[in-house]
């Protein structure tokens, strides 16, 4: 069973069960990491990106739109897009990138 999915043009947003969330790489490498965020992250783009929220919330900044994150959500950020993150309380973020 998939997770339910809130469309939008830039990224897709998916509450709980991120196991499921569309994440496909073509052979590359992957960066995982898990991020404890306390402050604002700058304005970024590069490769597609999966971020969950495993604890507090944040708010996703895409062009044209913004998405309000809790525990328990992610988000599933296409290549080149254009993003940025702010804390709405200390967070705790597991981010999976291609290299």
């Amino acid at each position: 069973m998939s997770a339910p999915t809130i469309s939008a043009p830039n990224c897709a947003v998916h509450d709980s069960g991120m196991g499921s969330a569309p994440f496909q790489t073509s052979g590359a490498s992957l960066d995982i990491e898990m991020i404890r965020l306390e402050a604002d992250v700058a304005e970024t783009s590069g490769p597609e990106e999966m971020l969950a929220v495993l604890d507090g919330r944040v708010r996703l900044v895409c062009p044209e739109e913004a998405h309000d994150l809790k525990a328990g959500q992610g988000v599933l950020i296409p290549a080149d897009v254009p993003h940025r993150l702010e804390v709405q309380a200390p967070s705790l973020i597991y981010r999976v990138r291609a290299k």
